[in-house]
């Protein structure tokens, strides 16, 4: 079982650094050459640093968002995928350096805790007490008028999520989703399917993100009719109740990981916290 939870973990990591490498491989081969050798080969360092810290986030994002949903993972299993020997940074390395001659690695040194829950949706109320939401995510298989509000004491916001003739949308918006499930992130107001037709993206953002990020929220409440199930992160400990009763499981709120990047024009080594939930969506 030991061997196997091993092998799960050094999985993650590979697709993670899998990922990784093909993000900074489009961003390096987009790059001209315009300069002088001596200048362009600098310019060149700076901008495939940039974007090699932009792809580590995005990974770090998911691979932490992976372990908050993931039975049987832990908060402390991100320290063994980046550091274990053979584990994540050690092949994010060893494939950059093949590519290029250019040395990254990437440490792991801290996280902050999380809650992370997730159960069917069905109608009732999630209580808080003083949490902040980092996310909260619907996947959605039905939904006949499913209403999501708000209350942050002082007062309430809510969208209502509707499926006819086998297209997903809300109420206050003309676009429309067909698909067998749509994932409604409300934070974000983003969806992961395509509109069937052209339509206001950006005006059905702004109804359906009806929660900001790390804020803290009285009451979240579901009434109507949807098959599917929720997700929710908070900050720091969950003390609040859900419809579903579901014990949460401990997460991650943000990884803290240090990165080095070594080329012939270019050495820099920096550490930064990287939130979970806190990126573009």
């Amino acid at each position: 079982m030991v061997s196997n939870d091993r092998a799960q973990l050094l999985l993650i990591g590979a697709i993670a650094l899998a990922f990784i490498v093909l993000g900074i491989v489009v961003v390096f081969n987009g790059v001209l050459v315009t300069e002088t050798i001596s200048a362009s080969q600098t310019s060149q360092s700076t901008g495939d640093a940039t974007a090699t810290d932009g792809a580590v986030e995005r990974e770090i994002e998911q691979l932490g968002h992976r372990l908050n949903f993931n039975e049987g993972w832990e908060p402390g299993d991100a320290e063994a995928i980046l550091d274990e020997g053979g584990g994540f940074g050690d092949r994010l390395q060893q494939t950059t350096a093949l590519s290029r001659p250019v040395l990254v690695d990437v440490t792991y040194e801290d996280h902050s805790d999380a809650s992370a829950i997730e159960e069917s949706v069905e109608s009732g109320e999630i209580t808080f007490d003083g949490e902040a939401i980092g996310h909260l995510v619907l996947n959605l298989s039905s939904a006949d008028e499913l209403t999501v509000t708000q209350n942050d004491g002082d007062e309430s916001e809510n969208t209502t999520i509707v499926q006819e003739n086998g297209e997903f949308g809300i109420e206050a918006s003309d676009c429309a989703i067909r698909a067998d499930t749509v994932r409604f992130d409300l934070v974000s107001g983003t969806v992961d399917q395509q509109f069937v037709d052209d339509c206001d993206a950006d005006a059905f953002a702004e109804e359906a993100a009806i929660v900001e990020y790390d804020q803290s929220y009285d009451n979240v409440t579901f009434s109507g009719d949807a098959s599917g199930t929720y997700e929710l992160v908070t900050r720091g400990e969950f003390n609040g109740e859900t419809p579903g009763e579901t014990t949460p499981r401990d997460g991650l709120w943000e990884i803290t990981i240090s990165t080095q990047f070594e080329s012939n024009e270019l050495s820099y080594e920096h550490t930064e916290p990287i939130e979970i939930y806190g990126g573009d969506p």
